[in-house]
C-alpha cells in the first residue's frame, strides 16, 4: 500500500485492509432474529431490514480476536441482493439449509452507542461474484491504493461464517470481501486529503450516485430525485445541498473553454479527479458513471469543492458487455451524454494531465497497472485463499442464477473450478470473452489495456 494511508485519521485502516491478511469473520444470529431477515426480505427485498448478531473477528496477526455484541447488518447490493437462505416463504432449516452467497453491511454503533470495529463504524461484507479468478475487483480497489489516490475505498479478504443459534456447526459461506463503507467515517479518515482538517464555511455534503446520475440535466425533476442522487450526510440542509449540486451540474453543462477551465480548478482536484477516472478506464470497468451512470458517490467539501470517489469493480479487467473495454477509445470511453470527463478533456491541460496518468499506470519500471506488477499481485491473493475457496459440506444454492453463487455443490450453471484464468460466463457483445489475466500474451488484459499505443505520446 502507499506510504499516504499513514496519514488516514483512523491508522487502524492499514491493518484491517491489508491484502496480505486472511482473517476470519463470524456472525452469530438468534435463529428468530435470522427468521425476520428472511420473512422481511420476502416482504421487501430492496428495503433495508436491520436484526442484531454478534461479529466474531479472529486469525489476524495485528488485530486481537474480539466479539462485538449486538451489531446491526442487513442484506446489501443491487443486482447482487439475494435471500441468504431458502426460497420465498421458508423459514431457517437447521437439518438441510440451502445457503446462498448475500452481501451484509454492518453497523457497530446502531444497538449499542459508540460501538466501532477498530474504529470504524460500518463495514461491508461482500461475496465474490461470478469472477473465475476471485479477485477482479479486489484488484480493481486496490489499484488506486497503488496509485495513491486517496478517495478510493479500501478492501481486504476474509473467510466468512453465519452461524445460527441452536445450529451444530456454523455455515461456511467462502471468501468474502471486507469493504471500507462510505460515509462520515470515510470522510473524517480523509480530512486531510480532502482539505477539512481546518473546515471552510459550507456544509460538505455527500452523495450516493444512482442509475442516472449523468450530471448532464439540471432540472428540478432530476437534482432532486432521490432515486439518482441520494444525499447521505447533512441531510437536514438538503435545500442548500440541492441548490449547489444544480450550480456544479449547470456549470459543467454550459461552460466552455477558458470559461470551463477556470471553473473546474476553482471547484474541483481536477488532477486527481482525472487520475482516478483514468484508472477506472484502464481497469475497463463498464459500469461505472462514464458508460452507465452508475457506482458511484461525490463529495462536496467543507469549501465546496468537489470530489469523485470510485465504487464498485465487479465489471473489471475484461468482464462486462457491449464494448471491448480493453481497447475502447479512452477519450471516449462511455456514453457522449455524460459531460463530467469527457468536456474536462477538451481542455489541453487537464488532457495532458490525463495522459500523464495513463503513463504512469502503466510504466515498465514502476506502473503498479504493468503487467510485470499486476501478476505477482494476483498470484500471491489467489495463494491466501486457495485452500478456502471450497467445502464439501456447503449446500449452496442460487435463487438468482444471473445475480449469484459461485460455490453451488447442488449443480446449476455457476460451478466452477478453484481458479480459472476467464472471464465471468456472462461476459458478451462487444467484449473479447477470452481475456486472461495471468497468461501472457495478445489476451492478456493488462497487455491490451495497458498498450501506450492506446495514447498520444506522452509530453
Amino acid at each position: 500500500m502507499a506510504n499516504f494511508q499513514s496519514k488516514f485519521t483512523n491508522p487502524k485502516l492499514e491493518q484491517i485492509f491489508n491484502l496480505d491478511e486472511f482473517p476470519e469473520v463470524t456472525l452469530e444470529i438468534e435463529e428468530s432474529d435470522w427468521n425476520n431477515l428472511l420473512i422481511a426480505f420476502d416482504k421487501d427485498p430492496d428495503k433495508n431490514f436491520f436484526v442484531p448478531g454478534n461479529f466474531v473477528f479472529k486469525e489476524h496477526s495485528q488485530i486481537p480476536d474480539q466479539t462485538l455484541p449486538s451489531v446491526a447488518l442487513r442484506v446489501r447490493g443491487n443486482s447482487s441482493r439475494n435471500r441468504p437462505e431458502g426460497n420465498l416463504g421458508q423459514i431457517h432449516d437447521p437439518v438441510n439449509p440451502i445457503w446462498r452467497q448475500t452481501s451484509f453491511a454492518l453497523q457497530f454503533g446502531k444497538y449499542v452507542k459508540g460501538q466501532t470495529f477498530e474504529g470504524s463504524k460500518r463495514l461491508d461484507l461482500k461475496f465474490i461474484r461470478e469472477d473465475p479468478t476471485r479477485i477482479r475487483e479486489v484488484y480493481g480497489f486496490d489499484l488506486y491504493q497503488q496509485a495513491g489516490i486517496y478517495s478510493g475505498p479500501l478492501i481486504s479478504m476474509c473467510k466468512f461464517y453465519i452461524r445460527i443459534s441452536g445450529d451444530t456447526d456454523r455455515a461456511y459461506f467462502g471468501v468474502y470481501k471486507l469493504k471500507e463503507y462510505i460515509e462520515d467515517d470515510y470522510l473524517e479518515d480523509r480530512k486531510s486529503f480532502f482539505g477539512d482538517e481546518v473546515p471552510g464555511s459550507k456544509i460538505p455534503f455527500l452523495w450516493k450516485a444512482g442509475n442516472g446520475a449523468a450530471f448532464n440535466n439540471y432540472a428540478p425533476s432530476v437534482i432532486e430525485n432521490k432515486d439518482i442522487y441520494d444525499l447521505r450526510i447533512n441531510t437536514s440542509s438538503r435545500d442548500v445541498a440541492i441548490a449547489q449540486l444544480t450550480d456544479f451540474v449547470r456549470n459543467l453543462v454550459v461552460l466552455e473553454g477558458d470559461d470551463l477551465k477556470n471553473w473546474a480548478n476553482e471547484t474541483m482536484d481536477v488532477e486527481l479527479l482525472l487520475k482516478s477516472y483514468l484508472t477506472n478506464v484502464i481497469l475497463g470497468n463498464m459500469d461505472d458513471y462514464w458508460l452507465n451512470s452508475n457506482n458511484f458517490s461525490f463529495y462536496f467539501n467543507t469549501y465546496g469543492k468537489f470530489f469523485f470517489i470510485p465504487n464498485d469493480f465487479d465489471t473489471a479487467l475484461g468482464t462486462g458487455w457491449g464494448i471491448d473495454a480493453g481497447k475502447q477509445d479512452t477519450f471516449n470511453w462511455g456514453n457522449p451524454n455524460n459531460p463530467l470527463i469527457q468536456k474536462l478533456i477538451t481542455i489541453d491541460d487537464f488532457k495532458q494531465l490525463y495522459i500523464n496518468s495513463f503513463y504512469e499506470l502503466t510504466n515498465e519500471q514502476t506502473g503498479p497497472f504493468h503487467v510485470s506488477k499486476s501478476i505477482p499481485r494476483i498470484k500471491r491473493w489467489q495463494s491466501l485463499i486457495s485452500g478456502s475457496l471450497w467445502d464439501e459440506t456447503i449446500h449452496f444454492g442460487c435463487e438468482n442464477d444471473g445475480a449469484g453463487c459461485i460455490l453451488s455443490p447442488q449443480g446449476g450453471n455457476n460451478l466452477q473450478t478453484p481458479f480459472e484464468d476467464k472471464t465471468a460466463w456472462w461476459t458478451s457483445g462487444g467484449n473479447n470473452p477470452n481475456y486472461l489475466l495471468l497468461e501472457q500474451g495478445e489476451n492478456n488484459f493488462f497487455e491490451v489495456s495497458g498498450d501506450q499505443a492506446r495514447m498520444p505520446k506522452q509530453n
